[in-house]
């Protein structure tokens, strides 16, 4: 017995069993016979030109390249255990239809190309992305990312595998299923801006993808076939990290992954809120560090870590930028048992991060410390964090001392914590400031000191009080060169004085003993000449005296 069947394409919802078209063939195939009796046996032909794919039961296939395609399985064990569903489409005509859509303050240029014998997707696919678009980058907050044109394609199953559709970043090209509905079209249009240019891990993409194409469905009144994650899935769970790229893991896995991807997704938006999701999205779009300075007036630093996981920079981003924790997600959802402890470790330095942070008040913690952290080098952070922590100590040492002499720290040593090598740099600066200062402190002691008759002549025509005060000047400034040169010149003169105040007594007392001695000198030759003179009138006048 021969028996023909005339399958009769009804027309339609896009995604009926059965569809006959120029451009795509869709049907289910079964096989007849008596149950539980082997021996039964399916073939099917494809005419030529026809690209086949089949889903659910395995089927030899055979032909192709300019031959019809010829799908066939023989000796069924059970007739009625057999279902395949066929699908093929083959190179046809496209019906293009531009659009200018305004996306935010860009124009986004998008054609959609529908098989010429299926107006009904184009105009489906217009609808649902000229109205989309803007409301996905309002949702998400960054500018539209495609500098040129989008081209949105229809395709069939046999061309997509499994998927419904396909974002391609590097042609801008969105493939997406005749049957398909509108949140997979937004779910592919959602990866224009989720792509493995922001974020590497495939789970990120997808999971975000999903959730905004939810949202952005909802607000232009869509509707569409979300991801479930039901208990039958749940038997496939991986760690989302763990999820291979297209084409690697098995269906189920796959199944598993993106609605898990989608399950978490909606977890981290509940928590982060649709505003904190943007600032994590502009920051990560922006290449910034996630640990950013405290303080405006510091220069935030950009360039992500170059050995950054995403997951680590998506992570640190929510936390940071949201001021909320998402660890516990990560822990369940995201890392392996093997990269578990990396959270723990990742918890501590936080932990030391913010006490060192807040023990640095207004000033800001250096780059490098930042730069460790977002990087996961927590070794590194850790001896820098405790670097860090020794100068803020010696800080408030050097306030303490330089109180005492009404002294106000130099500027310097903030700009050294701050600047680029950061406390090794601070810690030199505060060694020499604590240095600076006990100088100062010797000079301040020894002249409060009243000094001695001796000294005080020592001391006559210096004033060490005034290279005091240029110490301290020169200290305030942050010359510390200078201050300890004016510090030690005024130190000097002092402990120099009572050696100079005896050699001045002695010159001074010398000169009065010669002075005595001429004195005396000229009072003898006075009184000596009197005498000869006194002599001389004697002899000249004794004559007369003696007749």
């Amino acid at each position: 017995y021969t028996v023909d069947f005339d399958m009769v394409d009804a027309g339609g919802a896009a995604g009926r069993d059965i569809r006959i078209g120029r451009s795509v063939v869709a049907f289910p195939v079964w096989a007849f016979g008596s149950a539980g009796v082997s021996g039964g046996s399916v073939r099917v032909e494809i005419p030529a030109d026809y690209n086949v794919g089949v889903e659910g039961a395995e089927m030899q296939s055979s032909g192709g390249n300019g031959k019809a395609t010829v799908l066939s399985v023989d000796d069924l064990p059970d007739p009625f255990s057999f279902f395949a569903y066929v699908s093929a489409d083959r190179p046809g005509a496209f019906i293009e239809t531009p659009l200018d859509v305004q996306v935010g303050t860009d124009r986004a240029e998008v054609t959609i190309r529908a098989w010429e014998d299926d107006p009904g997707w184009g105009e489906t696919m217009s609808s649902v992305l000229s109205r989309g678009l803007p409301v996905l980058h309002k949702l998400i907050g960054l500018d539209y990312p495609v500098p040129g044109p989008l081209d949105v394609e229809e395709a069939a199953t046999s061309r997509l595998g499994e998927y419904a559709g396909v974002f391609n970043d590097t042609d801008d090209t969105i493939t997406i299923r005749y049957d398909a509905d509108a949140f997979v079209a937004l779910h592919e249009a959602a990866h224009i801006w989720f792509n493995q240019k922001l974020f590497d891990e495939r789970w990120i993409g997808e999971g975000f993808a999903e959730l905004y194409a939810v949202r952005a469905g909802g607000r232009i009144g869509e509707q569409g076939e979300t991801f479930g994650l039901s208990a039958d899935l749940e038997q496939h769970r991986i760690p989302l990290n763990s999820w291979g790229q297209v084409g690697v893991e098995d269906l189920p896995v796959e199944d598993y992954a993106y609605a898990a991807s989608y399950e978490l997704a909606k977890k981290i938006a509940r928590r982060a809120d649709m505003a904190g999701l943007r600032r994590v999205w502009a920051a990560a779009e922006a290449g910034e560090l996630a640990y950013q300075p405290l303080h405006s007036d510091v220069n935030p630093g950009l360039s992500v870590a170059v050995t950054q996981e995403s997951w680590q920079l998506l992570l640190d981003l929510l936390e940071e930028r949201t001021g909320r924790s998402f660890s516990d997600l990560w822990s369940e959802w995201v890392v392996s048992n093997a990269d578990r402890p990396l959270l723990t470790r990742r918890a501590t330095t936080r932990d030391t991060y913010r006490e060192v942070a807040d023990e640095a008040g207004s000033w800001e913690l250096p780059q490098r410390i930042r730069y460790e952290l977002g990087s996961w080098s927590f070794d590194e952070a850790d001896e820098h964090l405790a670097e860090a922590a020794s100068v803020l100590d010696q800080r408030d040492l050097i306030a303490e001392r330089a109180s005492s002499l009404d002294l106000t720290p130099p500027p310097t040593l903030r700009a050294a914590f701050e600047g680029p090598r950061g406390p090794a740099a601070a810690t030199d600066e505060a060694d020499a400031e604590l240095a600076s200062l006990t100088i100062l402190e010797d000079a301040a002691e020894l002249l409060a000191v009243e000094p001695s008759t001796v000294e005080s002549i020592g001391l006559i025509g210096e004033q060490p009080q005034l290279d005091v005060n240029a110490a301290r000047d020169a200290f305030e400034a942050g010359d510390l060169a200078g201050a300890d040169q004016a510090s030690a010149r005024a130190v000097a003169i002092r402990r120099n004085a009572i050696d100079t105040g005896r050699q001045r007594v002695a010159i001074v007392g010398g000169g009065l003993l010669g002075l005595d001695a001429l004195a005396m000198a000229l009072l003898l030759l006075r009184r000596r000449t009197r005498r000869r003179r006194y002599q001389r009138l004697v002899e000249r006048v004794r004559p007369t005296v003696v007749s």
